[in-house]
Order: C-alpha cells, then structure tokens, then sequence
C-alpha cells in the first residue's frame, strides 16, 4: 500500500530535520570540524553584543602584533632581483631584441655607471657625465637618430622614464587617476605573444626593491604529495557544485570563488565566511569539511615555505588571535579565497596588510592564465605546485586567459583590519565609560544581557535551504564564466 503524499513529506522533513541535528551535534564533538556552530558565528550573530562583551573581546580574545615593512625581508635568500637589476634587464632586452642575440648581451661597465650615479643614485652629482657619454649609451641601446642627432636628455629621460615607473610600483602612493590608466593600459595585453618586453620569471626567484623587501618571490613546493591532495580536493568539490546548484552559494554561483575562513571587512569583530558556514545549505558542510581537510597538507606546506623564507613575518603571524567567532584553519593565515577556473582582472588588493605578502599556488592540469605584474613587466607562467608569494596591496596583478584545461587557484591572505592597530575602537570605549549599550544597528537601548562568547547556542536560527538564482558577476576583478563553460574546461 501507498504511502500518502503528505506522510511522504513529514517524513522527509523529518529526516531532515534529524540529519542537521545530527551534523550539528557532531561539530561540536569532532576536533576535525570546519565550522562548529555552537562556538563559531557568521556576521549577524557577532552584532547587537553588549559593550561589556566587546570590550572584554577586544581585551581578552583578540590579540595581534602589528607588521613592519621590514617583515617582507627574506633573511634565507641570499641571491635576489632588486629593482635596479629589472631595470637593467629592460634595456638588456631592448638590446637584445634588436640585435637578434638573446642572453648573450651585457651593459658595458661605463653606462652601468651612468645609471647608478644619474638615473638611480639620489644624492646630486658633482660632475654629470659628458653629453658623448649619454650618446654613445643611446646608440648602444639601438637610439635612432634620423635627421636630428641624438641628444642626451632624450636618452637621460627614456631611462629616468622607466626607473620612475618601476618604483612607483613599489610605492603605496597611488593616485586614481593614474592607477585606472594602468588598469586600462594593462587590459590590452591579450596575449602572452605581447609581453616580448616582459621579463620571464619560471624558476625560483625572489624580486625586492632596493632596501631588500620582496614584491615576488616564486617557488617550488616541496611536498608534491599535498599539491596532489590538494589538486585532487578541489576538483571534486568544484564538479560537485557544477553538478549540484543546491550546494552553491552566493559567491560561486555569481563570480566562481568562494572564501573559507575568518572575515573581518565591514564588522567590528572577526567572523567566519558565509562560504564556511553554509548558511545556504547545512547539507554541504559535509562537502566543505571534505575539502579544508583535503587542502590541510598543502596549507601546511605553505606555512613552512613562509616560516623558512620569512621567520619574522611568520612568528607574527603566529601570535595573531581572532578569538572563538571563527574557526583557526589554515595555520597562520586567517583565511583562503579559491578560485575555480576563472581570470582574474587586473586589480590591487586594497584590503590586504600593506606589510604582508598573499601566497598564491595554481592547481591542476592547464595552459595559459599567466601572473602579470605590468608594473614591473614581469609575467610569471605558473605551473601546479609552484608558490608565489608577491606584495598583494603594492602590485598591480592579473592572468591572461586560460587557454585550455582547469586551472584552480589558492590564495592565502591577510587583510591589515585584523590588526587592531588598524582599526579605531574608540567609539565602544566611550560607549563602556558611559555604559551605554548598543543593539546591532548602531541604536542606543536599555541594558544587554551579557553572552558566554565561546557559546554560541542561544543565537543559533534556523537556516533555509535556498537556491540561488543564476546572474552576472559583480565582482570587477574576475571574468564570468557560464556553468557549462566551466564544467568542461573552457577558455574563460
């Protein structure tokens, strides 16, 4: 006999309602869990605190050591690529480029002079070289003169040109106007056949300035064993969510990269990311604990690739406390972005620590989607398993497009508000002197009871399982790519 149609959906109410009181009672006893619920919380659940409790979380349970420009310096890598040395390579190039003799080619000591004293050095010079000497560099390089003879301004100021260039590159000191003509100017660049001018970086190398902080530094990874884990994790979980759209959420659906991890952009308190919480569906939990654990290896091997190269930077880190309302995952770093097969525009993270340095690894088996760094006219054709750590705030970067394959990406990162040094607190202080207390608008009302804050059980609500509608992407750095597209592979 049949069993009625509204037994049928009692039952699988029922059942649903066991299996999410089932998972969730399981994250509160498994050391292993992504998100535990009953100690962790999205934003929402972190507002509307009395201003006993945000002092006491600003006092007690959150903690950091401010980073210093100094923290970029790698004290193990003895042979590095200063700024000076690209702007050598550049003219090598141009030389090189023209007299058909790659690699073979070197400045002559005197007009290596040249540049040190009048291009790069800062102090003024007693005695500026002779207008020959700046001509004969000028035909060096290949300077043509046509009806008019060369002059040494023309050659001074084509080289001065491109040392500005590439040392506002490294300065935080950009104005708008000027960072959306290299945005533009870097948009043109369609093509890896493009970039002749550009310096190819595919071995490890480590790039600084000249006071010896790192603006790019590549790497091979040393465990392949959690490249492939790794590799394996996320291609699972990607087609999964091809496949599935009701384990989609908001950020893949729309741009195809979702943030694993603690948040603190527009919040008072550090919080854990919609993405790891599946506020959309409880059910992918399941699938997203899968793939934290699946990325652990490699999480652990960038932790070791910091702590090595960059020990000062990593013991930082270290002692960076967010407190219970996020969960601690990936070592150091507080959270992840991965980025599923798509490119990524030219952009500057404005949101990262301006003292720190993103580490970004590629996954999987693809062509194209170079690294550019137009700035300082680097491209870097990163292959799976190689590491680049590269000052995130300070350099304008992008991909080329992918040419065929799948092509992951991920992105360790910090962003500079989750140091309080960073932040202004002082409005909860003067709310804690006059003991006012504030609803989670901004409101000022009566007496709030204060919370366990590593308890976060009476906050919990109900979470809807919610489809997403497909729409275009608003995120202005990635390109859109449509479902089907990206299931097989295509060029984005």
């Amino acid at each position: 006999m049949d069993v009625p149609s509204n037994n049928k959906r009692k039952r699988s109410h029922r059942e649903r309602y066991n299996r999410n009181k089932k998972l969730k009672n399981s994250h509160q006893h498994n050391n292993n869990t992504t998100f535990d619920s009953s100690r962790n919380r999205i934003q929402c659940e972190t507002r509307g605190l009395s201003t006993n409790d945000k002092v006491y979380y600003l006092k007690k349970l959150w903690s950091s050591v401010s980073l210093c420009s100094t923290d970029r310096i790698s004290k193990k890598i003895q042979q590095k690529i200063s700024t000076r040395d690209l702007l050598i390579e550049s003219l090598l190039r141009k030389k090189e480029l023209q007299s058909n003799s790659l690699g073979s080619v070197k400045i002559p000591s005197n007009f290596l002079k040249l540049i040190d004293t009048e291009i790069i050095g800062s102090s003024v010079v007693d005695k500026p070289a002779s207008k020959c000497s700046w001509v004969a560099f000028g035909k060096w390089l290949g300077f043509k003169s046509h009806d008019k003879p060369l002059k040494k301004n023309q050659i001074r100021h084509h080289i001065k040109l491109k040392w500005k260039n590439l040392n506002a590159a490294t300065s935080f000191k950009k104005i708008t106007k000027k960072k959306m003509k290299l945005i533009s100017s870097a948009r043109k660049i369609k093509s890896i056949n493009e970039l002749v001018h550009f310096q190819y970086v595919k071995n490890s190398e480590c790039i600084t300035d000249l006071s010896g902080r790192t603006l790019i530094h590549l790497k091979q990874l040393e465990d392949l064993d959690a490249v492939r884990l790794a590799t394996n994790a996320i291609n699972e979980y990607y087609f999964h969510l091809v496949k599935d759209d009701s384990h989609q959420s908001k950020s893949f659906r729309k741009d195809f990269v979702e943030h694993f991890g603690a948040y603190t952009l527009k919040n008072l308190f550090p919080y854990t990311s919609i993405e790891t919480a599946c506020t959309h569906n409880t059910d992918h939990l399941v699938c997203v604990n899968k793939l934290i654990q699946g990325l652990k290896p490699l999480s652990d091997s960038v932790n070791q690739f910091t702590k090595d190269s960059y020990n000062d930077l990593y013991l930082k880190l270290k002692d960076l406390s967010w407190g219970p309302f996020a969960p601690q995952l990936f070592g150091i770093f507080p959270m992840i972005a991965i980025n599923f097969n798509i490119t990524s525009d030219y952009h500057w993270d404005a949101n990262d620590d301006p003292n720190c340095l993103c580490f970004l690894v590629p996954l999987g088996d693809f062509e194209g989607g170079e690294l550019c760094f137009p700035e300082l006219q680097i491209v870097i054709p990163l292959q799976s398993g190689q590491v680049v750590a590269f000052a995130s705030q300070l350099l304008l970067h992008g991909n080329l497009p992918i040419i065929n394959g799948v092509r992951f990406s991920v992105v360790y990162f910090v962003h500079a508000t989750f140091f309080q040094h960073h932040r202004n607190f002082n409005k909860v202080y003067e709310d804690y002197k006059k003991e006012i207390d504030r609803n989670a608008n901004g409101i000022i009302v009566s007496k709030i009871p204060q919370q366990n804050l590593n308890n976060n059980l009476n906050n919990q609500k109900n979470k809807k399982i919610k489809k997403i509608k497909n729409s275009k992407s608003t995120d202005k750095r990635r390109t859109y790519i449509d479902s089907t597209n990206a299931m097989l592979g295509l060029k984005a």
